[in-house]
């Protein structure tokens, strides 16, 4: 059965004053719907707290979302950017990051262009990681066929993330491309990823690293792993997840064979997390 839309009549969404909460957060929304005149008409309601919205195929209303209303940035909680075939670069200024601060779910998906997600920091310097500059309640993220992504170093500001998927991005070669090289970037690599619960990795040809130091991983209960054939090392020590982690699932015994550990007392804690799974684990 095929899904029946109603296009809803220009000024109907800004005239119902008391509206709380608005959602087109699907796949595959119809080019009939006028996204740049939904954003303005919800921009304008006074009571509206809860937003999830759908960014479809054009570049401007991403751009317009991401630079000119503060006021639904400040009510999104699930945003799913799709099919943007022109979006090169996503940038995301810090005053954007803080006033998101209930954004829980990010979707991005079939942007095929698209190399970079990029927090643009105020004055030309790096912002300081902190509890009011991030992404703070941001906890699923799904990046799926954005061909060109390299990386996701921007996820060291999504301190409460708990489950990530990544799949089919034939360029991405690393998650986090940062050396944490300085003491106190030490002490901050601690933290990332601190919540972080799943992680979902599928057809990633390229990726070579998802993190360039091992890190505690507290929080993590299952990683799996299908058609990653570059990753030879996982960002792990004997300390990593040691009490939650339950199963690392890939889908070849070669790939799991051929990594190399930090050490054979890292080797020794996760030889009995392996489980041969199915796609999707």
């Amino acid at each position: 059965m095929e899904t029946e839309y109603v296009v809803i009549p220009p000024g109907v969404i800004s005239s119902l004053s008391s509206l709380e909460m608005y959602s087109n957060l699907e796949y595959f929304s119809p080019s009939k719907i006028d996204m740049k005149l939904i954003i303005e008409e919800l921009e304008c309601l006074e009571k509206i707290t809860n937003v999830g919205l759908t960014l479809f195929s054009s570049v401007s209303h991403v751009l317009k979302f991401m630079s000119s209303s503060p006021k639904l940035q400040s009510c999104i909680t699930r945003l799913l950017i799709q099919n943007c075939k022109e979006l090169c670069s996503l940038d995301i200024s810090c005053s954007t990051m803080r006033r998101m601060e209930h954004l829980e779910e990010l979707y991005i998906s079939f942007c095929p262009n698209l190399r970079e997600v990029k927090i643009c920091f105020e004055n030309g310097e790096r912002m300081q990681r902190s509890e009011s500059n991030c992404f703070r309640n941001l906890q699923i993220l799904n990046i799926y066929e954005c061909d060109i992504l390299e990386n996701l170093t921007w996820l060291i500001y999504t301190p409460r993330l708990r489950f990530l998927y990544v799949m089919e991005c034939e360029s991405l070669e690393e998650i986090i491309a940062w050396d944490f090289a300085g003491s106190s970037e030490i002490e901050e690599a601690a933290e990332i990823f601190s919540n972080l619960e799943k992680v979902f990795f599928r057809s990633l040809p390229k990726l070579k690293s998802i993190c360039r130091r091992a890190m505690p991983f507290p929080s993590l209960r299952d990683i799996t792993v299908h058609r990653c054939g570059s990753l030879r090392k996982l960002p792990f020590n004997a300390q990593s997840a040691k009490s939650t982690l339950k199963a690392v699932t890939g889908g070849s015994r070669e790939w799991w064979d051929k990594l190399e550990w930090e050490d054979e007392a890292t080797k020794l804690a996760f030889s009995s997390k392996w489980q041969q799974g199915g796609v999707w684990g």
